[in-house]
C-alpha cells in the first residue's frame, strides 16, 4: 500500500515540474522569441528574360532578303523580318510564297527558299544545332569554326565544308552539291540507328513514315 501511495506522490510531482518548466519556457520565448529560434536564409529571386538567349550563344545575320518573310521569336511572337537582322538561338524564320532569306553564322550559310522554316536550336560556338520545319533550303558549311548538325523530321546531318541541299515534301530529299563526305544518322522504326555517308552527288531520300531510306 505504501508503495503505491509513494508511486501516486512521484507521478504528481514530475506531472507539476513538467507543467512548470513549459510555462517558464513559453514566457522566455515570447520576451525574446529571436534567442529561441534562427533565422532561414531567403534565396534569392532569379528572374529569367525568355526573350534573350544566353550570353554565351552567337548570333546569325539576315544577310538577304526578298519578299514576305516572318521572324518568330523565342516567345512564340512574329514580326516581319529585317535586312541584317540578328538571330538569336531559339528563334526561327520563315519565308512565304515567292521569298527568300539567308541567315550566316560562323562560316555557315543557309539559303530558304519559297515557303521554308528554319529554327536555330543552339547556337554556341562549340555546336551549333539547326532544325529545318518545312521547305527547301541550302546549307553552305565551308571553314566552318562550330560543328554544324540539322534536325530534318527523325534525322540528324552532320555536313563540313560542304554544300547540301535538303527539300521537305512527302519525303525527304537530301542532295550533296559539293565537298566533303557527309554523314546522316537516324532510328528506324525497330529503335536500331542507321548510319549513312554520302558524297558529291549522291542524293538520299527518306520516307519519315516507315523510317526508311534509299540512295541515289
Amino acid at each position: 500500500m505504501i508503495r503505491y501511495y509513494f508511486l501516486f506522490i512521484l507521478s504528481f510531482l514530475i506531472t507539476i515540474s513538467i507543467v512548470i518548466g513549459y510555462k517558464s519556457f513559453s514566457e522566455e520565448f515570447k520576451k525574446n522569441p529571436s534567442k529561441n529560434s534562427k533565422s532561414i536564409p531567403i534565396a534569392p529571386k532569379i528572374i529569367l528574360d525568355l526573350g534573350k538567349a544566353p550570353s554565351s550563344t552567337i548570333k546569325a545575320k539576315v544577310t538577304s532578303l526578298s519578299g514576305d518573310v516572318i521572324w518568330i521569336s523565342r516567345s512564340s511572337k512574329s514580326s516581319e523580318l529585317m535586312l541584317n537582322q540578328q538571330i538569336q538561338q531559339g528563334e526561327s524564320i520563315e519565308t512565304k510564297a515567292n521569298s527568300y532569306a539567308t541567315l550566316t553564322i560562323g562560316g555557315l550559310a543557309f539559303e530558304l527558299d519559297e515557303n521554308s522554316k528554319i529554327s536555330l536550336i543552339q547556337t554556341l560556338p562549340r555546336s551549333i544545332v539547326i532544325e529545318q520545319n518545312s521547305g527547301m533550303i541550302n546549307y553552305i558549311s565551308k571553314n566552318q569554326s562550330s560543328p554544324l548538325a540539322i534536325k530534318v523530321e527523325h534525322l540528324l546531318i552532320s555536313p563540313k565544308n560542304t554544300e547540301i541541299k535538303i527539300t521537305m515534301d512527302e519525303i525527304v530529299k537530301v542532295e550533296v552539291i559539293s565537298g566533303d563526305i557527309i554523314k546522316i544518322a537516324y532510328n528506324n522504326l525497330d529503335y536500331t540507328t542507321e548510319t549513312v555517308s554520302l558524297s558529291k552527288g549522291d542524293v538520299f531520300m527518306f520516307d519519315d513514315a516507315v523510317r526508311e531510306h534509299n540512295v541515289l
